[in-house]
């Protein structure tokens, strides 16, 4: 019940295996199959969930697998493996590996977004942000004026409500 009840979330997904795809029709091969993935005690199917972070169930000639993207894209290999007659220590080594592969892909420079484009909110939550910035980007601004650019000219003339001009004589 509670397997189902995390398919409500977007994140979640199911994928689904017919262990009679691998072996037939064969009620014997498919009980061989089905033990495989189980394993002695719940061993195998317990460290595939544990690595992948997914939630198996097996059921007849069904197997389903319930979890994030990135669980199930761990999971399917392992999974398919097995019922293709892999050694359980070739497939439980072959899901470590690719699990530090992932850990270290997710901890990459390209996973991490850019916070670019969400200055533009956070100016409309601060009044004024965005004219300071803009002053301070003017005042270090490492070009100088183009005379000839009228624009250009009166932005570096405008003073701000907190900038002012004195005169005096010495």
């Amino acid at each position: 019940m509670d397997r189902a009840v995390k398919l409500l979330d977007d994140e979640v997904f199911l994928r689904m295996y017919d262990i009679r795809e691998w072996v037939g029709r064969q009620p014997n091969q498919t009980r061989r199959m089905r033990s495989r993935l189980i394993g002695r005690n719940g061993r195998i199917r317990s460290l595939i969930e544990e690595m992948s972070q997914t939630e198996m169930a097996i059921y007849g000639s069904t197997v389903l697998v319930i979890g994030d993207e990135d669980g199930i894209a761990l999971a399917t290999p392992a999974i398919e493996s097995i019922l293709n007659g892999a050694e359980h220590g070739t497939v439980l080594h072959g899901l470590e590996q690719d699990r530090k592969r992932m850990r270290i892909q997710s901890r990459s420079l390209e996973t991490y977004e850019t916070g670019k484009g969400s200055s533009d909110s956070f100016d409309a939550l601060v009044p004024g942000l965005a004219d300071a910035r803009r002053r301070r980007e003017r005042r270090f601004k490492s070009a100088q004026v183009d005379p000839d650019d009228e624009e250009e000219v009166a932005e570096m003339l405008e003073l701000a409500e907190d900038e002012s001009i004195t005169y005096g004589e010495e």
